[in-house]
């Protein structure tokens, strides 16, 4: 069974506000509908992350090259105990400023 409505935000932008439901398994898999994979290209053994979000739970996609990609914005980043003290300092610095 699926839900689809068109919600408008502001008369420009689309959101699809969508509703499935599912069950599940002896195994406590839940198998998300194809109409669902088909539009977000979801793939075998791709991961999510699980949020809990009050009494919701919130399925987030994680991106194929996340790996990659904090290698690319981290860049060469080694963390030793010289490291840790100073951020810890500096943490406290901004807590101690408020």
């Amino acid at each position: 069974m699926a839900l689809w409505v068109e919600h408008y935000i502001c008369g420009t932008r689309k959101e699809y506000v969508g509703m499935s439901v599912v069950e599940m398994d002896e195994r406590h898999r839940v198998t998300i509908p194809k109409h669902i994979r088909r539009t977000y290209g979801m793939v075998k053994h791709q991961r999510f992350y699980l949020v809990q979000y009050g009494h919701d739970l919130i399925m987030k996609a994680i991106p194929k090259n996340a790996d990659e990609r904090l290698d690319e914005i981290i860049g060469d980043f080694t963390f030793n105990r010289e490291a840790r003290r100073k951020a810890e300092k500096w943490l406290l610095d901004q807590t101690n400023k408020k």
